[in-house]
């Protein structure tokens, strides 16, 4: 797969400008749930923590759809897509365009993702481990045009389709040649 850096190059030769993240966008840490907190007052809004599954629903959000969510603790600089409101709590630390019509969501999130290894390496060791949020606030992230933003998001986002519709066509050729292994390979009684 060509890296957001390659289409940038590709698609503003002349180069871009760089600011820090922070500057446009807004950084923040969720807020602290707790399980007993979530089945007393249960919903249908997803509740991400520092991990790559959700750690149950709740029945309030703090996160807007189309957001950023980095984790904090637990997978440290984990980087996904929230489509959906949903609850992010003090393990996972949201990211959201200051002005769309500057810098769109999805090339945050397709940017932060193209530097995982760069964000990973933001984690601080003392005590627990946790994310430097001040030292991801000064990532710098290279500000495009608009439509070069729309055109990076559009190809990755055409890609993840084809990823997922592959993914499952491969899970379905290993049950069916699962199945035809198993009747080929099973004996009646008589044998």
């Amino acid at each position: 797969m060509t890296s957001v850096k390659e289409m940038l190059q590709e698609l503003s030769p002349n180069g871009v400008d760089f600011k820090a993240l922070s500057e446009v966008a807004t950084v923040q840490n969720g807020r602290r749930v707790t399980k007993s907190t979530m089945e007393a007052s249960p919903g249908k809004f997803t509740v991400w923590h520092g991990g790559e599954k959700p750690m149950g629903v709740y029945s309030k959000s703090n996160c807007e759809p189309n957001t950023t969510l980095i984790a904090n603790t637990g997978s440290i600089g984990y980087t996904q897509w929230t489509a959906e409101a949903c609850w992010c709590s003090d393990a996972c630390t949201m990211v959201k365009s200051k002005d769309t019509d500057v810098l769109l969501d999805k090339y945050i999130y397709y940017y932060l993702m193209d530097n995982n290894y760069t964000i990973q390496g933001y984690k601080r060791i003392a005590g627990i481990p946790t994310l430097d949020v001040d030292r991801l606030c000064k990532f710098l992230i290279p500000i495009p045009p608009l439509p070069v933003q729309e055109e990076i998001v559009r190809i990755l986002d055409t890609f993840t389709e084809l990823t997922a519709e592959l993914t499952a066509e491969l899970t379905a050729r290993r049950k069916q040649y699962e199945y035809y292994r198993d009747l080929l390979l099973t004996f009646g009684d008589e044998v």
